[in-house]
């Protein structure tokens, strides 16, 4: 995330008279209990922070991470958007920059009974395992401005 705070300073400085913000989108293989969701919205993963030590073998300790950039879900955390037979939960998110943006629509998630009527995905109908989102973005109008 680091990366993409100097990415968006640096964008700004080239162009000062122009509106940067950041949209993160795609599967991050992270389900919303997971450490992923905690440091967009968050904007840190403490120490003591279960993912550190779900793996024993890959265990890490003392490790702080930090967001410098607020980011919330336009979708919010839908129950599925990865939907299989063996396996069903949020896992795709869009994260967008939540001072400079507001969500205005989003298009709603097909029901679990469209998800499992051909099983799970991908299916005739779905074509992906994962379920698309799609969410309008505004941005955020300074008074005054």
């Amino acid at each position: 995330m680091l990366y993409f705070e100097d990415l968006v300073k640096t964008l700004e400085l080239k162009a000062p008279d122009k509106e940067i913000a950041l949209i993160f989108c795609g599967d991050f293989n992270s389900s919303p209990s997971n450490g992923v969701l905690e440091l967009m919205r968050k904007q840190h993963i403490p120490p003591d922070h279960k993912d550190w030590t779900s793996n024993v073998d890959e265990a890490v300790e003392n490790l702080l991470l930090i967001n410098p950039i607020r980011m919330e879900s336009a979708c919010g955390t839908p129950l599925y958007t990865n939907y299989t037979e063996g396996f069903k939960d949020c896992l795709d998110y869009i994260f967008y920059q939540a001072n400079r943006f507001n969500v205005s629509q989003v298009v709603p998630l097909p029901s679990e009974e469209e998800l499992s009527a051909n099983v799970g995905l991908p299916s005739v109908v779905f074509p992906s395992d994962h379920v698309s989102l799609v969410a309008d973005l505004t941005w955020v109008t300074n008074k005054g401005s």
